[in-house]
């Protein structure tokens, strides 16, 4: 089955002007892992994530999904919305603690 991530690794190496192999030779892949990558046939690990995050010089938002999202100001909220933001993140915490 088809991975629907990396969709945008190809257009981001391509931003940078480097080759699959050129790519692989970076990240010491071989350049059928990076083909695989961009075809979303297979995931990119965590690591490599990070690796080719820092070789391209884009998030890795845009490598896994081909955008970027800016961040959530708090600035711009209301402190009733602020507040809203800090218990979600707080009920998030300790549902990531329970759970792994």
């Amino acid at each position: 089955m088809k991975n629907i991530t990396n969709i945008g690794l190809k257009q981001a190496r391509l931003n940078k002007n480097l080759s699959v192999s050129e790519l692989a030779i970076l990240l010491h892949k071989d350049p059928s892992t990076i083909s695989l990558w961009e075809s979303g046939l297979r995931t990119i690990d965590p690591s490599s994530l990070l690796q080719v995050s820092n070789i391209l010089e884009c998030s890795t938002e845009m490598i896994l999904f081909g955008e970027t999202r800016t961040g959530l100001k708090l600035d711009n909220l209301t402190l009733e919305q602020q507040k809203e933001v800090f218990n979600l993140a707080m009920f998030l915490k300790k549902y990531y603690e329970e759970n792994n």
